[in-house]
C-alpha cells in the first residue's frame, strides 16, 4: 500500500500547477523524431518499433541508463541515430588492436584523408569515390607486389555539408593504413605533361634529370597516384585538400592514438553534435559552415526545410552503401573477439511485459507532441528513473495489467497510459 499511496502522491503532485514541470527532451530522441518524421527509408522510420518475431506485445526495461524496449526489429543503417552506435565498440577495438600490433611488429602505420570536390550530387560523388578508391588500391597492389611488401588498411566513409551553398555535399574517406615493410623509393618509368611537372615542381616533388618524377615516400606514392587517378577520372583533384600523416612511434601514447581515431571516427556524426554548441575547431556552428551528419538533424529539428530536402536526397544516395570497410588480411593483425555489450553492464529496475493492447497505443508514429508513442514513453520514464524500484512499479503496474482495470483514480488503463504520457509539459 506504501508503494501505491507514493505513487499516486507523485501523480497528484506532479500534476497540480505548481509543480508541472517541462519535461527535458534528450538530444537522441529529437534527433530520432527527426530521423522518424523525415528518413525516406521506412525501415529508419519505424526502427526499434516492431518487436523481433510480430510478437504482439513487448518487454520494457527500465534500467540505470534509462528505458528502452528489449527485442526489437532494427533497421541496421548505419546513418540511422540509434543503429549506428551498434557494434562501434568491437568495431574500435578492433582498429586499436590493430595498431598496437602493428606497432610491436614494428610495421608502419599511417592515416590517409582522400577527397574529391564539393558537389550538388550526392549519388556522383559516391561513384567517384568508389571508382577512385579502387583504381588506387589497384596501383598500390601493383607497386606493393614489386616490392614484396604488403598492406592492411581500414576505410571509413563520412560526409559533410553545407546548407547555404550550391555545392552541398562534401563526401570524402578516412584510411588507417599499415605498411609491413618500408617502402622504397622510386622513380617513374614515363615522363610527365609540362603542366604536371609544374604542378609538382610547386608542391616540393623533385624530378631526375630526365625529367621523370622522382618518389621519395610512401606519402608521396599516395598523393601522387590519387592525383593520377582522379585525373583519369576527369575530376580536379588539389594535393593540398589530400592529406597523409605516419603515426610517430616515438609518442605512442593512448591520447595520439585517440586522435587518429576521433578523426577516423568523424565528430561530425557524434550525438553531441546535434545541439550545434560548436564545432571542430570550436566556433559555433552556423548554415554557412560546413557541418556534419548529426548537426544537419540538428538543423531539420530547427525546423530548416532545405536541410530535410538535403537529408532525404543523401540517404537515397547512401542506400546500400558500405561506410567502413576492412582488407581482409586485417584479422591477421587483430583477430575477432566477442566484447561485452553495453547492456551487460545496465543495472535493471524493473522489466515490464507490455500488454499487446498498450503496445498498439504506443506504435502510433505522432502520440504525444509529434514523438512516436515508444519513444515518448522512453522519454517520460527517463524523467523518473531515479524514484525507488516499488514506486516505479506501482505507476507502471497499468501498462501490464488487462484492459479496461481499475486503478487509483483512473477509470481504464487506457486513460491511464495518456495521463502518464501528458504529466510533463512538452
Amino acid at each position: 500500500m506504501t508503494a501505491q499511496k507514493n505513487a499516486t502522491l507523485f501523480f497528484q503532485g506532479i500534476t497540480s500547477e505548481s509543480n508541472h514541470r517541462k519535461i527535458e527532451i534528450p538530444s537522441l530522441y529529437r534527433a530520432l523524431k527527426v530521423q522518424r518524421d523525415h528518413s525516406p527509408s521506412l525501415s529508419m522510420c519505424k526502427c526499434g518499433l516492431t518487436p523481433i518475431g510480430n510478437t504482439q506485445g513487448a518487454e520494457l526495461i527500465v534500467s540505470n541508463k534509462g528505458a528502452r524496449f528489449a527485442g526489437m526489429q532494427t533497421c541496421g543503417s548505419q546513418w540511422c541515430v540509434t543503429c549506428q552506435a551498434q557494434n562501434k565498440e568491437v568495431r574500435k577495438d578492433s582498429i586499436n588492436r590493430g595498431l598496437e600490433t602493428a606497432k610491436d611488429r614494428g610495421y608502419h602505420r599511417y592515416f590517409m584523408t582522400l577527397t574529391i570536390p564539393r558537389s550538388n550530387d550526392a549519388k556522383q560523388q559516391i561513384e567517384d569515390l568508389q571508382k577512385g578508391w579502387k583504381g588506387l588500391q589497384d596501383k598500390i597492389s601493383y607497386r606493393l607486389k614489386r616490392q614484396d611488401n604488403e598492406m592492411y588498411f581500414v576505410r571509413n566513409h563520412d560526409v559533410t555539408f553545407k546548407i547555404s551553398g550550391s555545392e552541398i555535399f562534401h563526401q570524402h574517406l578516412h584510411i588507417i593504413i599499415i605498411l609491413k615493410n618500408k617502402f622504397d623509393s622510386f622513380t617513374e618509368f614515363r615522363k610527365r605533361s609540362l603542366e604536371d611537372m609544374i604542378y609538382f615542381l610547386k608542391q616540393g616533388y623533385k624530378f631526375n634529370d630526365q625529367d621523370k618524377l622522382i618518389i621519395e615516400s610512401w606519402e608521396q606514392f599516395l598523393m601522387v597516384t590519387w592525383y593520377d587517378v582522379q585525373k583519369k577520372n576527369n575530376l580536379k583533384c588539389s594535393l593540398d585538400a589530400q592529406d597523409v600523416q605516419k603515426v610517430n612511434d616515438d609518442d605512442e601514447s593512448s591520447d595520439t592514438l585517440s586522435k587518429y581515431l576521433v578523426k577516423f571516427w568523424s565528430l561530425g556524426h557524434e550525438l553531441a553534435c546535434f545541439t550545434h554548441k560548436k564545432g571542430k575547431t570550436g566556433k559555433l556552428i552556423n548554415e554557412y559552415g560546413s557541418i556534419g551528419y548529426m548537426q544537419l538533424l540538428g538543423f531539420i529539428d530547427k525546423g530548416s526545410k532545405k536541410s530535410i530536402e538535403i537529408y532525404r536526397d543523401f540517404l537515397i544516395a547512401v542506400k546500400g552503401l558500405r561506410t567502413m570497410g576492412k582488407s581482409q588480411n586485417w584479422k591477421h593483425l587483430a583477430p575477432p573477439l566477442e566484447l561485452a555489450n553495453d547492456h551487460d553492464e545496465e543495472e535493471v529496475k524493473l522489466s515490464i511485459f507490455v500488454n499487446p493492447v498498450y503496445w498498439h497505443i504506443l506504435k502510433r508514429p505522432k502520440l504525444i507532441n509529434g514523438f512516436a508513442g515508444y519513444d515518448a514513453l522512453c522519454i517520460a520514464i527517463n524523467q523518473i528513473k531515479h524514484l525507488p524500484n516499488e514506486v516505479l512499479k506501482e505507476m507502471l503496474r497499468f501498462l501490464h495489467s488487462p484492459p479496461n482495470g481499475q486503478f487509483a483514480h483512473c477509470k481504464t488503463n487506457y486513460q491511464r497510459l495518456f495521463q502518464f504520457l501528458t504529466l510533463f509539459k512538452w
